[in-house]
């Protein structure tokens, strides 16, 4: 069985004892059960899986990168943040420490929630990645997301059953304890308005171990580098994925009720400039729930592509 808690994080333990979402047994309640099966072979333009790799500026990233990635049209959307003591505001940043002028994370969701909000689709991840742990950066990142909880998927502390997925999933990653601290500042009278993860990067002979045996309570995600789904330990290269890894772990996380997203998978370009999309091809048709891309347009133009593949095989 996976555990949520690592030894080497004393914070993580304390504070773990005052969330009783972490300890206690929750019935199965299903983000899964709620997507389309991207493995069906029907897919549409709406079951888009593909994900927006830090969609924010930064130093070393375009001031444009937040509004390309609303613009593709992706319906899944990362976002680096830690605190800065400066502006008491959670700013989007790649550094765990702020150098300064950073946009404020309140700020630079505006037009994502007017944006998604006004949209006639639903299945939206606003992904959030902790780059470090602080208490004011996971009460800063909730007091953020209450203006919207119209819009967001909820849930009463220490009660699975009682989840409602809305138009927005907000999905944390990144620092456990963080994601810890989260769960444990929200108020007992305000419902959780977003969902931790298990994070993976290690190379396991048995894939299926990947997947909690527990149904998801405040955890429902679990987040993988491509590499874990390698053929062996030490396979290399555009081929080295193995197909019956990828179908395990997908298989399992509908059957208990998590939602996987995969990272960052950005094809090379063959000699004739075209993209070697076969891993791309092999997460989507083995049902993966998110791809993570830096390829924004690139992979929205591609998924339209897949969909029209697929719609002419079928007449």
């Amino acid at each position: 069985m996976n555990t949520r808690l690592r030894p080497s994080l004393a914070l993580v333990v304390a504070v773990a004892l005052l969330v009783a979402g972490r300890v206690a047994p929750f019935a199965a309640t299903s983000l899964a059960e709620e997507a389309r099966s991207l493995a069906s072979g029907r897919p549409t333009l709406d079951d888009n899986p593909f994900a927006a790799h830090n969609a924010y500026p930064w130093r070393l990233y375009g001031n444009s990168r937040f509004r390309r990635a609303l613009a593709s049209g992706l319906k899944h959307l990362e976002i680096d943040v830690t605190y800065d003591p400066q502006r008491r505001a959670v700013v989007a940043t790649h550094d765990s420490k702020p150098r300064g002028g950073e946009p404020e994370l309140g700020q630079l969701l505006e037009p994502l929630w007017q944006q998604w909000g006004s949209s006639d689709q639903d299945g939206y991840t606003l992904i959030i990645d902790f780059k470090t742990v602080s208490p004011a950066l996971a009460a800063g990142v909730h007091k953020i997301l209450v203006p919207h909880a119209a819009l967001l998927s909820s849930m009463r502390k220490g009660d699975a059953s009682s989840f409602e997925q809305r138009k927005i999933t907000v999905c944390l990653t990144g620092a456990d304890a963080c994601q810890v601290l989260y769960a444990a500042t929200v108020p007992k009278q305000q419902p959780l308005l977003a969902f931790g993860d298990y994070g993976h990067s290690d190379w396991r002979a048995d894939a299926a171990s990947y997947v909690p045996d527990e149904p998801p309570g405040f955890d429902r995600f679990l987040t993988f580098n491509i590499s874990c789904f390698r053929r062996s330990a030490d396979a290399r290269g555009i081929d080295a994925i193995s197909d019956e890894r990828l179908r395990t772990v997908v298989r399992l996380a509908n059957q208990r009720g998590y939602r996987m997203r995969v990272y960052t998978i950005n094809p090379p370009k063959r000699k004739d400039g075209t993209r070697d999309d076969r891993i791309w091809r092999q997460c989507v048709e083995a049902g993966t729930h998110m791809i993570s891309t830096d390829l924004y347009e690139e992979a929205a133009e591609w998924w339209r592509r897949y969909v029209q593949q697929h719609a002419s095989a079928a007449q």
